[in-house]
């Protein structure tokens, strides 16, 4: 597919350096929480910025003999090393007002050395500096492209912190939780790549230095350090580290270290003997790693925590997007010149190329020669007598990035004869724009002269597989090459790859006769009769549908041999104790409405979920019509089955058909001869389920329909729409 630059510069950075920033995140996340519990210690004076030199270090030689070092550490906690009033070695945390002890510091545990090691370097030294710095400014660039890509799906940056509406999956979150967290990504990225430089050296060696100082060997006038005037206006919390005259010295003095500057304090009368502003770049580095570390403020550190995590899911949610993306590729097995049908597709994640592939996979196994191309390739087919689009719209209202010539191309393109047109539009009715560009597309054909629409314009807000279906039944009623009506086949929020067993395997005399097989799932897995089993032969990618009929929690499947069936082939020659990977595809618009009267109407092998839901049945009117061509032994063995349910009051009543034996009919002529049943049925607020092919379905569609109008003067659609007609056909 055509995808924006920015959407391929932001994939293309992310791959190069996935590892790296997954790696930095979670390790960051771990140092984002130690970090957070470390201010939470309660070590820090809550007033200390309100504290002087002049009151603080009076206060602290009174409790002790000899000071060496006060340091207050980037979480405002005060720590002393000097000897206590016995002479004892003493390194605490001090309250800075009393001059009590109020803690102990604790060495970082392995742990946490390990952690902050491979987050700095990977245990590589300096060369994982430079990896982890080259992927903080990969992050950076992701987080830019990663902008640019919501300013260009919010139509410009004016609109970029305007409402998104909610949407289903993961573009939705990806979108909110990127802009959300923009900001502290820009940070953690752009600290992280400015540390990585300054650890190169790349200002040059940066170090504030004084010049010598000369006091000539005499000692001035001494005054109470209460008293220095120095002291008296630089404040606790401006001060980063004190170290204390060693002796009574002349040449002796008090180095402070504060955070912008350094100063040297004469210790008899508090003159600032010299002082050095700290290089902007030193500066600017403090500042980085503040902003880095969030060591300064909790909820900074917070921020970060979270920033980080956040950053996990970006990676996960990305990569299934792009997976997504890319499992939805377009390819044809028919030239231009040869097909017949052309499915033109406008798609900016993938999805709807999804949904196409679903429509193009029916046709072409039903025979026909079809063809599907991005709409900004549009041009002429010699033979086509069909283009149906299928398009998304992206932004406020904009073509997605491979239709955006579309109407261009549409107005110069020439076409001989007249084609038959239909127009699908895929949005989200969050949106006031909804399907905006699919509504310009079909009002612009109508301006074609070859322009034959034979199919209303139709929608699918928010991937309904529910929304497509109505627009495949319209299908039908118009083409002979027939799409299913199953909503729960164009489900793209499928259930992951599972194991099954097979534990049970009827034989067959002879091709085309129909055979149960029977598996077990062999992990913990949900699923009802109706659903869906999804098996791919031979593990080539081909993928089969078949119904499940739930039977002691195991899938039991009725399938046709088919001379060279591919599906059918497969699953004949499986043995007892053989595993398949297989998935399974939840179709919550076919299960057995619970306690409402139901008809069940099948022919061939859709009879498998109607077995299932008959054995879980309870104190439920069910009415059972099934349809083969001969009794074969399995037929036989249905029909003893059926029996028992009937026995058991599990099914109310029964009737088989048989096209080629027996009473030579077929299952439509047993529901033309129960329209008191329907009537009475559907006018209970009861359900007819039909499950086969699709050509029974068409045949029962045009019974229900005459049954519906004559007797109870609705439209056989107005059942449908009310959930009382459910279909699963193929």
């Amino acid at each position: 597919m055509t995808l924006s630059i920015w959407r391929y510069a932001h994939l293309l950075l992310a791959t190069l350096a996935a590892v790296f920033i997954f790696i930095a995140s979670i390790t960051g996340i771990i140092l984002a929480v130690d970090e957070v519990k470390q201010q939470f210690k309660p070590l820090k004076y809550d007033s200390y910025e309100s504290l002087t030199l002049a009151k603080v270090i009076p206060t602290l030689k009174k409790q002790f003999l000899e000071i060496s070092e006060l340091e207050i550490d980037t979480h405002g906690f005060v720590l002393i090393k000097a000897l206590d009033l016995e002479g004892n070695e003493v390194e605490a945390y001090v309250n800075p007002n009393t001059g009590s002890v109020i803690g102990k510091p604790q060495k970082k545990s392995e742990w946490i050395q390990w952690v902050t090691s491979l987050h700095r370097s990977l245990f590589l030294h300096e060369t994982g500096r430079i990896i982890m710095g080259i992927s903080a400014f990969l992050l950076l660039l992701i987080t830019i492209t990663g902008a640019l890509l919501i300013s260009q799906r919010q139509n410009g940056f004016r609109r970029f912190l305007t409402r998104i509406p909610k949407e289903k999956g993961w573009t939705f979150w990806h979108v909110i939780l990127g802009r959300f967290f923009l900001v502290p990504m820009l940070v953690i990225a752009l600290t992280g790549s400015w540390m990585m430089m300054y650890r190169l050296n790349s200002w040059g060696e940066v170090k504030e230095q004084h010049l010598k100082i000369n006091l000539g060997g005499e000692i001035p006038k001494v005054i109470n350090i209460e008293q220095f005037k120095s002291f008296q206006t630089i404040h606790l919390n401006d001060v980063q580290k004190i170290i204390f005259p060693f002796t009574e010295d002349v040449e002796e003095y008090y180095q402070l270290k504060l955070k912008d500057k350094s100063l040297l304090i004469n210790q008899f009368n508090g003159q600032i003997l010299s002082e050095v502003e700290y290089p902007q770049a030193l500066l600017l580095q403090t500042l980085m790693l503040d902003l880095h570390t969030g060591r300064t403020h909790i909820i900074w550190a917070i921020i970060l925590g979270i920033t980080a995590l956040s950053i996990v899911y970006f990676i996960g949610s990305g990569f299934t997007m792009s997976w997504k993306r890319m499992r939805n590729k377009i390819q044809n097995s028919f030239s231009k010149e040869e097909s017949t049908i052309v499915l033109w597709v406008g798609s900016e994640n993938g999805s709807t190329l999804g949904f196409a592939n679903l429509v193009k996979k029916q046709w072409v196994k039903a025979g026909e020669k079809v063809f599907i191309a991005e709409m900004n390739r549009f041009e002429s087919f010699p033979n086509a007598t069909h283009f149906i689009f299928f398009t998304s719209t992206h932004g406020t209202g904009e073509a997605p990035s491979n239709a955006n010539n579309f109407l261009d191309l549409l107005s110069k393109v020439v076409i001989n004869g007249k084609i038959k047109t239909a127009v699908v539009g895929f949005g989200s009715k969050n949106y006031p724009e909804f399907c905006a560009f699919a509504k310009d597309v079909q009002v612009n054909l109508q301006k074609q002269t070859w322009n034959d629409t034979f199919i209303p314009f139709h929608t699918v807000n928010d991937k309904s597989n529910l929304e497509l279906v109505t627009w495949t039944k319209a299908w039908n009623q118009k083409c002979t090459f027939q799409l299913s009506e199953t909503p729960a086949y164009y489900s793209q929020t499928n259930k992951g790859l599972m194991r099954f067993k097979v534990i049970a395997k009827s034989e067959i005399a002879t091709e085309g006769q129909t055979f149960i097989i029977q598996f077990k799932p062999q992990k913990k897995a949900f699923f009802q009769s109706g659903d869906l089993l999804v098996i791919y032969p031979g593990n080539q990618g081909e993928e089969r549908i078949y119904s499940i009929g739930k039977v002691d929690n195991t899938i039991q499947l009725i399938v046709k041999l088919h001379q060279n069936g591919i599906g059918s082939g497969f699953l004949n020659k499986l043995t007892l104790g053989a595993e398949i990977e297989a998935k399974i595809i939840e179709n919550p618009m076919f299960h057995l409405p619970s306690r409402r009267p139901t008809i069940l109407i099948s022919n061939g092998t859709g009879i498998a979920p109607f077995i299932g839901m008959i054995n879980q049945s309870k104190n439920q009117e069910l009415h059972l019509f099934a349809g083969f061509k001969q009794k074969t032994h399995l037929v036989a063995v249905l029909e003893k089955q059926m029996c028992r349910f009937l026995e058991t009051k599990q099914l109310t009543s029964f009737q088989l058909a048989l096209s080629r034996e027996g009473n030579r009919e077929y299952v439509t002529q047993l529901i033309e001869r129960q329209s008191d049943l329907i009537v009475k049925t559907l006018n209970t607020n009861g359900v007819i389920m039909i499950c086969g092919s699709l050509t029974m379905m068409k045949d029962i569609k045009i019974i229900l329909s005459q049954i519906c109008h004559d007797k109870l003067g609705q439209d056989v659609d107005f059942y449908t729409t009310n959930g009382q007609i459910l279909t699963d056909c193929y």
